[in-house]
């Protein structure tokens, strides 16, 4: 059942062409699953009324956390955002999930924004890791997590102990093996300190 519902989401948050998009933000509580289904399952007629007949190859990264938080996946809680950028990052390497990135080649952000969406070799994601704490917005005042950007583009690569060091903005995932690979984890291994 989880498989079914992440595929759904996966697919109307990949469906821009509708402009419209499932609220999922998990400062509002908990997920009510069977409104999420209700609402999945007419966006999706309307997205599939308007689709060109193919679903996107790439999909921003940030919508594949949305579809971790639509699983059950809380971000708020412990070290989960930590835990599964890890879990991403492992998939990287692996090959679970594939990666395209705007090279960061310039000093000014919109020269980086007019780079070209490369592949990024799964080699890169050895020394390099998601950056999450640039895809969330944080409390001013203890900093805990509150939501997700709604910009893709500052999702960087970098190394930690050399953040200036290269890498890429605006990472997105291939949608096919991004949808496989949720179908692998549990919300509970993330959840967990």
């Amino acid at each position: 059942m989880v498989g079914g519902i992440v595929r759904a989401i996966i697919d109307l948050l990949m469906l821009r062409k509708t402009e419209k998009k499932l609220d999922l933000d998990i400062t509002k509580g908990p997920l009510d699953i069977e409104k999420a289904q209700l609402e999945i399952a007419k966006l999706r007629r309307e997205a599939e009324a308007t689709r060109a007949g193919s679903e996107p190859v790439r999909m921003p990264l940030l919508d594949l956390y949305h579809a971790a938080i639509a699983m059950g996946i809380d971000f708020r809680v412990g070290h989960s955002i930590l835990k599964f950028t890890q879990a991403v990052r492992q998939g990287a390497i692996d090959g679970q999930l594939a990666f395209w990135g705007r090279s960061r080649r310039h000093m000014f952000e919109e020269l980086n924004r007019a780079e070209p969406l490369v592949s990024i070799d799964p080699a890169h994601w050895i020394d390099f890791q998601p950056e999450w704490v640039t895809a969330v917005v944080l409390g001013m005042t203890d900093g805990q997590i509150l939501g997700l950007q709604a910009d893709n583009f500052p999702f960087r690569s970098f190394v930690p102990a050399s953040p200036g060091r290269g890498g890429y903005n605006d990472l997105h995932v291939n949608t096919q093996k991004a949808r496989a690979w949720l179908a692998t984890i549990r919300a509970s291994d993330f959840n967990r300190d």
